[in-house]
């Protein structure tokens, strides 16, 4: 099993879809973690099963307790119809909300960004450790992202 630092780079088959994941630790806005993603030939990553969130789950790390990142999910277009990158959308049934005392998302908070919060960040809640939950947060904000690049058993992740 890999450790969460080996997460970069990382070549997994998970269902019948191969993957190359990439944890970058630059920030960057939504729409410049997206282009980022695109011009190495993937996209911002798309969490679509419990397999993919629990990949995840156990790879992401974070050299603070604040860092969020960037996932494929918008409601840009429209409040509350939330889309992943390729145009799909979230299947609620397996979305990863966070869901606690202190907070419900997404909850399109405006106080700091008045067009409200309309794209997606996981964030490993600590310090109690909480799984990677899901949170709506200003797209103007500078987070890390992971990428998510299609990949076959020739691929190389790197």
């Amino acid at each position: 099993m890999e450790s969460k630092n080996s997460f970069t780079g990382t070549n997994v088959t998970l269902g019948t879809n191969p993957h190359c994941f990439h944890q970058h630790s630059l920030k960057l806005t939504w729409s410049e973690s997206r282009e980022k993603c695109q011009s190495n030939g993937g996209d911002l990553v798309q969490i679509k099963s419990r397999d993919e969130q629990d990949f995840l789950e156990g790879r992401v790390s974070s050299p603070s307790c604040c860092d969020k990142f960037w996932i494929g999910l918008t409601d840009s277009q429209t409040e509350g119809e939330w889309l992943w990158c390729d145009g799909s959308p979230l299947n609620q049934s397996l979305a990863f909300w966070t869901r606690d005392s202190h907070n419900t998302e997404p909850d399109n908070w405006k106080e700091e960004d008045e067009e409200g919060e309309n794209c997606a960040a996981i964030w490993e809640h600590y310090p109690i450790n909480n799984p990677l939950s899901w949170y709506d947060v200003s797209c103007k904000k500078r987070h890390r992202f992971i990428c998510d690049k299609p990949a076959d058993s020739t691929t190389t992740c790197g």
